[in-house]
């Protein structure tokens, strides 16, 4: 369901997207710093609310209210997770640019919005900007580039390195969304978006960079060993995998490696799950389900080498035994 209000701005130059989910430490923040931009141009704000458990719906509804000439309220009916509501998000925006603000992010400087679209208008064959930020550590800021050097991005170095920049410093022409489909990664399974939309974006248009700090990054800190963590982190693996097989179908020659290593890299993270798990039955099976790449990806793991190590030579010293 999407609220708004007649007295909505009719044609926005930006539309500012933010999604949310369970925000309400947060959200006030973002908010108010977009709120503060000083622009000279309309912007409208579309927010996605992801039927959170907390408060933040209610929060999402009393700015709405409060600014019903700026926001338009997406309030999802089902929990459709970040990349679903991403797309919906996506879908509403009316502005020539687009820019983005995760609901537990913030922007720190009133006039990001005024020099990330001055930028473009002003510079031919560039569609993307980005900028310098900080992370958020437990209060504490550190001053970051957010990203690899390559200022202006090419598909190879995005396939490479990932994304350029944070997604919450993001500004870019709405008219390259024509060359990416979310739909498509959706169905794949891919658990982020900017490392896919960066790497096909950079093959059609340019990437500026303002060298200043305008976002805020927050670092939310989750235990690794808790069985949830664990899942959560091999679901954003395996989606991780699945986005280099798609920037690798679609750019093969842009690609330094190969199908089957996006293929041992993903039955290498179920392994890890199922260590974690302590389901040996299926680590024993997927342990052999590799090819010839799973014991670089063994080396590559910083943590529990030599575990997963052993723990493999086990598995195949049992299978021989037994035979």
């Amino acid at each position: 369901m999407i609220v708004e209000s007649e007295k909505i701005v009719s044609m926005p130059a930006v539309s500012v997207i933010v999604t949310t989910y369970n925000h309400a430490q947060y959200i006030d923040e973002c908010m108010s710093h977009i709120l503060s931009q000083k622009f000279n141009q309309d912007y409208e704000i579309i927010i996605a609310e992801d039927c959170s458990t907390d408060e933040t719906r209610e929060i999402c509804k009393r700015y709405q209210q409060q600014y019903p000439n700026k926001i338009r309220l997406l309030l999802q009916e089902t929990n459709q997770g970040f990349m679903r509501n991403y797309a919906s998000l996506l879908n509403l925006c009316r502005g020539k640019y687009i820019a983005v603000c995760s609901g537990d992010d913030y922007w720190c400087d009133d006039k990001k919005l005024q020099k990330q679209f001055d930028c473009l208008e002003s510079k031919a064959g560039y569609g993307f900007v980005r900028t310098w930020g900080y992370e958020l550590h437990d209060n504490q800021l550190l001053e970051t580039a957010g990203g690899h050097m390559d200022n202006e991005g090419n598909v190879r170095d995005i396939a490479i390195y990932g994304p350029l920049g944070f997604a919450s410093s993001a500004f870019f022409e709405r008219d390259l969304l024509k060359y990416f489909d979310m739909g498509e990664l959706i169905r794949r399974g891919i658990t982020m978006e900017d490392y896919p939309m960066h790497a096909i974006f950079s093959h059609h248009t340019k990437f500026a960079l303002i060298p200043e700090r305008m976002v805020v990054y927050r670092i939310l800190n989750s235990s690794v060993s808790h069985q949830k963590s664990v899942e959560k982190a091999t679901k954003y693996m395996l989606g991780l995998q699945e986005a280099r097989r798609y920037i690798k179908e679609m750019f093969p020659d842009e690609c330094p490696w190969s199908i089957e290593e996006v293929n041992d890299a993903q039955e290498y993270a179920r392994l890890r799950l199922y260590y974690y798990t302590h389901d040996y039955t299926d680590a024993k099976l997927t342990s052999f389900s590799t090819q010839q790449y799973l014991k670089k990806w063994l080396v590559r793991f910083k943590n529990h080498i030599m575990s997963f190590y052993l723990l493999s030579l086990l598995f195949r010293f049992k299978l021989n035994h037994n035979a």
